[in-house]
């Protein structure tokens, strides 16, 4: 174990005071014991990055060992003198001496030593012991390694030796089994019992950790560490294990191990009660010169960081304490600049420890300040009693369900159906009364409204041209958005107006921050108009790169650009090649990244057409005459080839459910106004073409008729607008009218569907793609906020409340600004200008954001792992049926989907 040796230095312990010491001393202990103990809080926390602190000066070792001490107090509870005081929650301190003593250097690991003091601080009539089935497999192992005899057994019969000891049922089989020997009936008994005793379940055991650690596809950490295919096997790859490897490789296990004992879980009393953190105070010593810190204390430093990269884990957390001596190389913030890191940072966006400086100044280290003593949940009822108590209940929950079973009520209607049961069995019924069709708009015309949205940013404007009279620093943004016209369905289905009120809500608060912040800039934004269905991008974008080429510190930089096609890429390359740091807000097209002045802040279509794929060939979704529903498993995809938006994303998604295990065929249609013409010839077996919105109603009525039992939906890759000619004639035009039917489709249908241009009849069960949840379902702070405030501004009756163009557009303003702000503090408030702005962006910008977490890596022009949201329409409202991706920053994260998160998001941009 590793306990607190004598100080010898007569010193007392001590956190030193200073400019964010009181800030950063809040966030140390608040990550061990943090306010978010409820299961369903608990689900969406981060990873805390490790934490080193340097003691700078001469005496810089001494103050490092006054800090350990003093927050290895904040961990204990007061006691008589004397007597040893108790742990306020499991942690261990791993000394200067215990990290840099012979033995470590022999090559034992530290992690034991710290895993036992962990288990002595545990309450276990409280919170039970802690599981670490993995963490003492790799023990065993690392004790086998240690041996290298030749007279020691396989490491599988070690391993097994080693858990009959601690087992008492293993240690029972291994005695009955082994009893037998001589003549007479105790031979026969050990012939006949030993290998159903002995053999089998040794084989049986042995079969299961491998299972566990290699071939499990969500738990198999140890394949994923090693490398190793799924038909390895364990113990032979163990076996091979160097000394070097073995602190790495059990912290690893341990992560593993505590994430399953501190999942939420509102059943589970001992992982409900798991709520504190396991915590890891380390002094490094210094170590021989030209080395530091010690070898031992560097390399669990480094195994501890590498551990957490490979299996994230939220129930752990390590502050190390070092002296100029001791310190690992790194560049080092002052207390106050490193404080909002420390516990609010994840893990796994900074892949990063956060290194921090403490004050050196003498007067921070007097007088002494008192232990500041954690204050962790308490519980008065013993953990068995609570266990005891829910067996009872499920008993009777279960014997209640049996008899309600038995028929003594009759049984609900069955419902599997993903979203609910809305549409009716095929052959039910004829056409339906309700058709899909345009809803009345709401009060006010289309127009009317985006030109409200334009003299609000007027109003900015000239609220910025003021100060910039002033003196304030002011600059331009530009905004290349889509014209609006009169009422017709396109305005209502393109985006534009959400989009540019997303914009106008970003600039309001930007220039509020300004006027109360002299570090930051004001904003003006000039619109540049690109046409109806961005007709006069390159015109607009000509014009901008025009205006932008008379000085770099007038416009420096442009949002906009909602929509992929051949004319809005030709746009953007023109304004890449300018040097116009741009970000897209709606454009998803892989093919719309041209060049390193590009971003794209919605997820790409590669993205959504992987998640979309996965979702019709697993998600029930397809119903049946039965009344129940079941995946995808023949699809159509209606396609434009000549519509960039289309063929990336309808060419993704046959690829992704081909992966699936899916079959499915193509159909291409152009309208006569698309953006190429003539349409190219069909290639392959599996793609025919259409002339007519009829002729693609006909195919898709062939393509069910044809399916053969097997289970056939309707992936709509086209836009929005043609999907309610077609469905309109589908009903109308063909044999299949009033038989259920299944259509999924894109993001482009989101504003559709939001705003009311579909009234769902009771045959069709439409789903489609959106970049967020609705608004009342939010996952994020930051969304809340904004859906607030957009209700608050426009009415929370709006249309487009829940449409994503809003917060997207939004987004893209704020991230702008964000490089903008960081580009004129880097100045010294000197100046800003586009190529200073793109050079933040290229750093990389992650923040919080009303579409989801915005994490831009550097370099990289896509945001990283962006939600992708599923939605059923019905009713005239939209329920999210799956979610994937990083809703906020430090928390939010969902990875997986489906009933019991039985499915995997997909990883990637």
């Amino acid at each position: 174990m590793c306990r607190h040796d004598d100080d010898r230095d007569g010193r007392e312990p001590h956190f030193p005071y200073g400019d964010g010491a009181d800030d950063a001393l809040l966030a140390i202990l608040s990550t061990a014991v943090p306010e978010d103990r409820r299961a369903r809080d608990r689900a969406a926390r981060g990873v805390p990055p490790p934490v080193v602190l340097l003691a700078p000066g001469e005496d810089g070792q001494a103050r490092a060992r006054q800090v350990a001490r003093w927050l290895h107090a904040c961990l204990h509870n007061r006691s008589e003198p004397g007597q040893p005081s108790p742990a306020l929650l499991p942690h261990a301190l791993i000394t200067a001496q215990a990290a840099g003593d012979g033995t470590a250097q022999a090559g034992r690991p530290l992690t034991p030593s710290a895993v036992a003091d962990w288990e002595a601080g545990t309450d276990r009539g409280t919170v039970g012991p802690l599981p670490l089935p993995d963490y003492r497999l790799l023990s065993d192992v690392a004790d086998w390694v240690r041996t290298n005899s030749a007279a020691r057994p396989s490491l599988r019969e070690h391993c097994y030796a080693q858990l009959c000891k601690r087992s008492p049922v293993h240690r029972a089989l291994e005695w009955l089994g082994g009893a037998g020997g001589g003549d007479g009936l105790p031979a026969v008994w050990h012939v006949i019992v030993r290998p159903f005793l002995v053999f089998l379940p040794r084989w049986w055991w042995s079969l299961r950790r491998t299972h566990r650690l290699v071939r499990r596809r969500r738990r198999g950490w140890y394949a994923a560490v090693r490398a190793l295919p799924r038909s390895a096997d364990f113990f032979a790859d163990a076996a091979n294990i160097g000394p070097d490897e073995l602190d790495g490789l059990l912290l690893r296990a341990l992560f593993a191990d505590l994430n399953r004992a501190t999942r939420p879980s509102r059943v589970s009393p001992w992982r409900r009660r798991r709520a504190t953190r396991y915590v890891v105070l380390l002094e490094l010593p210094p170590g021989p010169p030209g080395q530091r810190p010690a070898a031992p204390a560097a390399r669990f430093l480094a195994d501890w960081t590498a551990a957490l990269k490979a299996v994230p884990c939220t129930a752990v957390t390590l502050v190390a304490v070092a002296g100029p001596g001791s310190a690992p190389p790194g560049a080092y913030r002052p207390l106050a600049d490193a404080a909002p890191d420390i516990g609010a940072v994840d893990f796994r966006d900074t892949l990063q420890p956060v290194l921090a400086r403490l004050p050196e100044e003498a007067g921070a280290w007097s007088p002494p300040r008192p232990p500041r003593r954690v204050q962790p949940g308490t519980w008065r009822i013993p953990v068995r009693w609570v266990a005891a108590f829910e067996s009872v209940a499920l008993i009777a929950a279960l014997t209640v369900g049996g008899w309600l079973a038995a028929g003594v009520f009759p049984d609900p209607e069955p419902d599997d159906c993903l979203g609910g049961l809305a549409a009716a069995p095929s052959g039910t019924q004829g056409p339906s009364d309700t058709r899909p069709g345009t809803a009345s708009p709401a009060p006010g015309t289309v127009r009317a409204r985006y030109t409200e949205a334009e003299d609000r940013i007027e109003r900015q404007n000239a609220r910025a041209e003021a100060a910039r009279r002033a003196g304030a620093t002011v600059r331009t943004l530009a905004y290349l958005g889509t014209s609006v016209g009169g009422d017709g369905d396109e305005p209502w289905s393109d985006g534009a107006l959400p989009e540019l009120r997303g914009v106008a809500l970003a600039q309001d608060e930007l220039n509020d921050e300004a006027n109360s912040d002299e570090r930051k800039i004001w904003w003006r934004v000039e619109r540049f108009d690109t046409g109806e269905r961005f007709g006069h991008a390159v015109e607009a974008a000509r014009s901008l790169a025009a205006r932008a080429g008379r000085s770099s510190d007038d416009v420096v930089g442009a949002v906009g650009i909602a929509q992929s096609r051949d004319t809005t890429r030709a746009a953007v390359r023109v304004l890449d090649t300018a040097q116009v740091p741009t970000i897209l807000t709606n454009a998803t097209a892989d093919a719309m990244q041209v060049g390193e002045h590009v971003h794209q802040i919605a997820p790409p279509s590669s993205r959504e057409a992987e998640i979309a794929g996965q979702f019709m060939r697993h998600a029930r979704i397809v119903q049946g005459t039965a009344g129940g529903c079941a995946p995808a498993q023949d699809v159509t995809i209606v396609q434009d080839p000549t519509d960039l938006y289309s063929r990336t994303l309808g060419g993704g998604f046959a690829d992704a459910f081909r992966r699936a295990g899916g079959t499915r065929h193509t159909l291409w249609y152009t309208p006569s106004d698309g953006d190429a013409a003539p349409p190219p010839s069909p290639t392959g077996p599996d793609v025919a073409q259409e002339r007519s919105i009829h002729g693609v109603s006909e195919a898709v009525c062939r393509r069910l008729q044809e399916a053969s039992g097997r289970k056939a939906a309707v992936y709509w890759a086209a836009r929005s607008r043609e999907l309610l000619a077609f469905l309109n004639d589908f009903e109308d035009s063909t044999p299949c009218s009033g038989n259920a039917l299944t259509v999924v489709g894109g993001n482009g249908l989101t504003n559709a569907t939001l705003s009311g241009t579909y009234e769902v009849p009771a045959w069709l069960r439409l789903y489609h793609a959106a970049h967020v949840r609705p608004a009342g379902q939010s996952l994020s702070h930051i969304a809340e906020e904004f859906n607030a405030r957009y209700a608050r501004e426009f009415g929370a009756d709006d249309p487009w409340r829940d449409d994503g163009h809003a917060a997207l557009g939004y987004d893209a303003v704020q991230v702008m600004a964000e490089a903008a702000n960081e580009a004129y503090r880097s100045s010294g408030g000197r100046s800003v200008n586009r190529e200073s702005v793109q050079a933040s962006l290229y750093q990389g910008v992650s923040k919080a954001g009303a579409s989801g977490a915005i994490a831009f890596p550097t370099g990289e022009p896509v945001s990283r792992d962006k939600p992708v949201i599923m939605l059923y329409h019905t009713d005239g409202h939209s329920v999210p049926v799956l979610s994937c991706g990083t809703f906020a920053p430090n928390s939010g994260r969902r990875e997986h989907w489906g009933p019991g998160d039985g499915f995997d998001c997909p990883t990637g941009p």
